[in-house]
Formats: structure tokens, C-alpha cells, sequence
């Protein structure tokens, strides 16, 4: 493209001359410390519930307090997790004298145990007990399942 008169070199600001962005001021509440994104997102709450209802914002009092928090200093987390030989295996189409090509995918022969019956169902018995009373004494939650301090024990 062909340009009459002077011919210069263009810098990357004349050919889009944006103003430049003013500094980021961080959002305060009674000029003291700025708010996260999730007080942020309560007074919005506030603000909306207040124009819902037509009264004034200042009205609605937001606390914030962290409730997971409390309720961590107040018990524990627990998670059970279990591992332990099960004790059987999967039974072949030779050892129930099945002759030729019967290896099938879709067909389960069922299992033989290595260990006694007794010893294999006292694990399985234990492994169920320890699951219920966590249940029963526990609160589920996001993290896990939750013990207060008092059921602890």
C-alpha cells in the first residue's frame, strides 16, 4: 500500500492508543480491611435482598463468620480408608473340568476362597463395623465425615 508524504516507522501505540487502565482499589467496609470475594459476594446478597424487600441495606446486618472454621475447632475429620487381602480368586473353566475354548468375558464362574470361612467373615464383619459406627457417630460434610469432640472417644 502506497502512503504520499512522509514515511515514518508506527509504533504499536499509534495505531491503538488505549488509555491505560487506572490502578485496581480494593474494596473496604469502614475503611478497614479488603474484602474477599465471598464478603464481596454477601453484600451483593444483602443489597439485592434489601431492594427485594425495599428497605435500606444498612438495615440487614452481614456477618461474617467463618462456620467451617467453628466447626473444625469443635471435632475432627474422619475418613476410613480400608485395604486388606480379600482372600479369594476367581475360579477357571479347568478347575471346574470344563474342557476347550470357554474363556468368556461375560461369564464368571464364581470364587474359591484361600482362607477359612471363619477368618474371611470376621474380616468382612470388622471392615462393616467400622464403616457403621463412623456413620452412626459422624456428621457427613463436604470434607468427609465429621466427629465433634464429645462423640470422639
Amino acid at each position: 500500500m502506497a502512503t504520499k508524504g512522509k514515511v515514518g516507522t508506527l509504533k504499536f501505540d499509534d495505531l491503538f492508543d488505549l488509555p491505560e487502565a487506572p490502578e485496581p482499589q480494593p474494596d473496604v467496609v469502614d475503611g478497614s480491611v479488603a474484602l474477599t470475594d465471598e464478603e464481596r459476594g454477601a453484600i451483593a446478597a444483602r443489597d439485592r435482598l434489601a431492594e427485594r424487600m425495599e428497605a435500606d441495606a444498612t438495615d440487614i446486618d452481614v456477618v461474617r463468620e467463618d462456620i467451617a472454621l467453628r466447626l473444625m475447632q469443635g471435632g475432627v475429620i474422619v475418613d476410613i480408608d480400608i485395604h486388606r487381602w480379600t482372600g479369594t480368586r476367581r475360579l477357571l473353566p479347568e478347575e471346574l473340568g470344563i474342557q476347550g475354548k470357554t474363556h468368556s468375558k461375560a461369564i464368571r464362574l464364581g470364587e474359591k476362597l484361600l482362607m477359612p470361612p471363619t477368618i474371611y467373615r470376621t474380616a468382612n464383619s470388622l471392615t462393616t463395623q467400622l464403616r457403621t459406627n463412623l456413620e452412626r457417630h459422624s456428621f457427613r460434610t463436604v470434607w468427609g465425615r465429621w466427629i465433634p469432640a464429645t462423640a470422639y472417644s
